[in-house]
């Protein structure tokens, strides 16, 4: 019984640490993704014909421009996503400090000896050994 509800309890809560770490690494994939692009479009914009300079730069100054705002957009909404996932974390590390001190406690409990969270807690001792 209280194995389920130690279990169920961290479960969730390193799932969502994984989620943290996954998205957080996503979304640097995402902006080395962009950078690349941009680094493409301004190869594109010097390859283009050297007789047409006025053309090359509007098209330099338009693509500039556009990956501009999209990369700011996209950096945006990154932050916004890392500080999510910054407080997700935050309160991952509060629950899992309240169940340390939780479980820590038992050693204190009077019912000590007959207590089904310190027979579990000794079960996983001599399961980690």
């Amino acid at each position: 019984m209280w194995e389920y509800i130690i279990y169920s309890a961290i479960a969730p809560i390193l799932s969502s640490l994984g989620t943290a770490l996954f998205m957080r690494r996503r979304n640097k994939i995402e902006t080395e993704r962009m950078k690349v692009d941009l680094d493409a479009a301004k190869a594109a914009a010097k390859s283009a014909d050297a007789s047409g300079d006025v053309n090359v730069m509007e098209m330099y100054k338009k693509v500039y421009e556009d990956l501009s705002v999209t990369l700011k957009a996209e950096y945006d909404k990154m932050v916004e996503k890392q500080s999510s996932l910054d407080d997700s974390i935050q309160k991952l590390s509060k629950e899992v400090k309240r169940l340390e001190m939780a479980i820590k406690s038992v050693s204190r409990c009077r019912y000590k000896k007959s207590c089904p969270v310190t027979r579990e807690l000794e079960k996983a001792k001599k399961d980690e050994m």
